[in-house]
């Protein structure tokens, strides 16, 4: 009950928070999209709402600050591309046979465009944007603890049901997506008690990703590990945290879980039928592809011709990229490959950076949870999830606020003696 108290209590607080200072929404926002309370709290009926009640105000301070700051820097191109496939989407839509499935893609992905919009313009404050990396984090930690809770009552709700509308597999995607964030965050924390509170969360994932018996969860999770050996820099405390971590999660797989990750790689003739289905259903996504490069056959329309290849109507393409492709043609899942490939590309260029170390954190940040992320997304159908654009939308935020650093320090200071005459340019 105090935990649900606790969350109508944030939700009210954004809401009359978002009008003074619309990036405290979009940091509620966040939360309620990864905590996804209606799940947690199901017992207490319908919590739908939240959300809105939070976007609307979010939404209207937003308007009453001018739209904020629509100088990105180098995180232009990110924004630009993010724009351009959302604007894809509604063209591929009016030519969608499902005019209805169509426009509720549309909506969907709208709120996710907005809110991101909103940070991308709003989030001001080096403060403000590693809040919204924590919340990241610390959300899917708190989700990670309630399902470990689960498990230790006897029931595994991870591989039975996922989590809040999201099945095992894309549910582990999602937990994947921030096990990397939460370990460099707690390395970059300067405060005991916050790095406890990361590597806290950074355990509870991805025993939780164990549990959904996902194989792209595991896959993205080895990779997630690899790509932290190469980003981090080559401590014998930081390798040997990995190493440790690595062998006691190989402790915790368990004969069965190992057996089924390793099928993901065999021969064609040993695959079982979910693994041999998802290649069958990719071949189809490119014929669909083929016959319709452009337009595709409208956002959200897969399920409805997926019968039209021999599978049941309804079923999804288990793959992000191909579902893209085959329901927005090729430019549209260019435009998505795109937005993400430039992030990494630019959170690559972060890394580099010697005199801040948040931005080097953030780098680091960004590439840790995003490779992981686009390899297993090509078994996952995870159209609408949310964490990775708002993951997206932390290294945007520190790019803008980095360039706008430069650009003050480059400034030349004013002559006191001209500034006094400043209302007056033609006696300068």
């Amino acid at each position: 009950m105090k935990g649900l108290i606790l969350i109508y209590g944030i939700a009210v607080g954004g809401a009359v928070g978002s009008l003074v200072n619309p990036a405290i929404g979009v940091l509620v926002y966040a939360l309620f999209s990864t905590l996804r309370p209606q799940a947690i709290f199901a017992f207490a009926g319908p919590m739908e709402g939240l959300s809105q009640l939070v976007a609307y105000p979010m939404l209207a301070g937003w308007v009453i600050h001018g739209l904020g700051t629509w100088r990105f820097g180098r995180a232009r191109a990110i924004v630009i591309l993010l724009l351009a496939h959302f604007a894809w989407c509604v063209l591929s839509a009016l030519g969608a046979t499902d005019q209805i499935s169509a426009w509720d893609y549309v909506i969907e992905r709208s709120k996710i465009v907005a809110a991101f919009m909103v940070g991308a313009t709003m989030l001001n404050t080096e403060r403000s944007v590693k809040a919204l990396a924590w919340v990241l984090v610390v959300a899917h930690g708190y989700v990670g603890f309630e399902m470990n809770l689960q498990y230790l009552l006897g029931n595994n709700q991870v591989a039975l049901y996922g989590f809040g509308s999201m099945d095992n597999n894309t549910f582990a995607i999602a937990l994947v997506s921030t096990v990397g964030p939460a370990i460099i965050l707690s390395l970059q924390a300067p405060k005991l008690w916050q790095r406890a509170i990361g590597l806290a969360a950074a355990a509870l994932t991805v025993h939780t990703v164990l549990l959904s018996f996902s194989r792209g969860g595991i896959l993205a999770l080895v990779i997630t590990g690899v790509v932290l050996v190469l980003v981090l820099p080559k401590r014998a405390s930081y390798l040997g945290a990995i190493l440790v971590t690595a062998l006691v999660t190989l402790s915790f797989m368990g004969p069965e879980l190992r057996t089924r990750f390793a099928s993901t790689f065999v021969s064609a003739e040993e695959r079982d039928y979910s693994a041999q289905s998802r290649i069958d259903l990719w071949a189809d996504c490119l014929e669909s592809m083929g016959r319709r490069p452009l337009l595709g056959v409208g956002p959200g329309n897969w399920r409805r011709v997926a019968f039209e290849f021999g599978w049941p109507q309804g079923k999804e393409a288990h793959s992000l990229w191909m579902q893209t492709g085959a329901e927005l043609g090729v430019p549209g899942v260019v435009l998505l490959l795109l937005f993400y490939g430039v992030t990494i590309r630019r959170g690559l260029q972060m890394l580099r950076v010697k005199d801040d170390p948040w931005v080097a954190s953030c780098g680091a940040y960004l590439v840790t949870s995003l490779v992981g992320f686009m390899v297993a997304s090509q078994f996952v159908t995870v159209v609408g999830m949310e964490v990775p654009y708002f993951t997206v939308l932390v290294g945007v935020a520190t790019l803008r606020l980095q360039d706008l650093r430069r650009q003050e320090a480059a400034e030349p200071v004013p002559d006191p003696a001209v500034a006094a005459w400043a209302p007056y340019p033609g006696l300068r």
